[in-house]
């Protein structure tokens, strides 16, 4: 997430706390992003990844929040569910997307039929 002016600096320095910005997912922080812009955002990118590796298996890593917010898009949950959604570092989440090439006006999209989510916050490393 972008930060604006305020990246780099840890949560009291910036003078607030995670969990007043996942409160309100639409405030943006001093010329950065909100959560609801890094969700469009990270909407956009996967959608990306997906067209230009159309057939093959895709393995992305992210920080929690971008993967909390797309499992929000996915799910179909409001922003504010966010931080109900846990994501532990060095988990695996994963997401089946099925979609298919659709071409109009002579140019061909990618159109995202079903997002499958399959796995959220799982940490083999800590099974034993």
């Amino acid at each position: 997430m972008n930060f604006g002016e305020l990246q780099g600096f840890t949560w009291a320095e910036r003078g607030g706390s995670h969990s007043s910005i996942t409160s309100k997912p639409e405030m943006r922080l001093h010329n950065g992003e909100s959560y609801q812009d890094l969700q469009t955002r990270m909407e956009k990118a996967i959608e990306e990844i997906v067209w230009n590796n159309r057939g093959k298996r895709i393995i992305i890593a992210s920080h929690g929040g971008s993967i909390r917010t797309y499992i929000c898009a996915t799910l179909g949950l409001t922003m504010r569910n966010m931080s109900r959604i846990v994501i532990s570092n060095t988990s695996i989440t994963k997401i089946k997307l099925h979609s298919c090439d659709v071409v109009a006006n002579n140019s061909k999209k990618l159109k995202i039929l079903k997002r499958e989510v399959a796995c959220i916050n799982w940490v083999p490393h800590d099974e034993e």
